[in-house]
């Protein structure tokens, strides 16, 4: 019985989680791109100047509305990416590693901080998926299905202006 609510409580929390991520990630159109990108980029742990770098080269972040910093820390916070904390030898850096020390030996221990996209993270890059939005959009009204996908078609045969696509 506890082994069932214990996965019942999971389940609860991954989709607030996901709601969250959901919510941040949306919350501003200049921004969304950018973090699908960087949850996309982390699914193999990264270093932060390494996340920093890559946003950079995004077409979108010219529009951005927050430096990369900020937008890999909302995407911390709300549960899109673990932050992995590494020692000099590449280990990984516990919280019970860093009792007891000062706020020095800490910056000593830790050497390096990545980031790897958590379950959320991925289950949100597939949501987001270009293909999962279009079939998406299809699905609001079913009975146009067939038509849009015509439309859709047409216009994949040829560059088309919009009065050949409107006749």
């Amino acid at each position: 019985m506890d082994a069932m609510r214990s996965k019942a409580v999971e389940a609860a929390v991954g989709e607030c989680v996901l709601e969250s991520l959901e919510s941040t990630v949306n919350r501003h159109p200049l921004n969304r791109e950018i973090m699908i990108k960087v949850l996309k980029y982390c699914f193999e742990e990264r270093a932060l100047h390494d996340v920093e770098e890559e946003i950079q080269t995004y077409p979108e972040f010219v529009q951005c509305t927050q430096n990369p910093y900020r937008l890999v820390r909302f995407l911390v916070e709300t549960g899109g990416l673990d932050e992995v904390e590494r020692a000099e030898d590449g280990s990984v850096v516990r919280p019970e590693d860093k009792e007891g020390l000062t706020e020095d030996e800490v910056d000593d221990l830790v050497c390096e901080v990545g980031y790897v996209t958590t379950e959320a993270g991925r289950v949100l890059v597939e949501a987001n998926l270009p293909e999962a939005r279009l079939h998406a959009l299809l699905g609001l009204v079913p009975e146009r299905e067939g038509t849009y996908r015509e439309v859709l078609e047409f216009i994949a045969q040829a560059p088309r202006s919009y009065a050949e696509v409107k006749e």
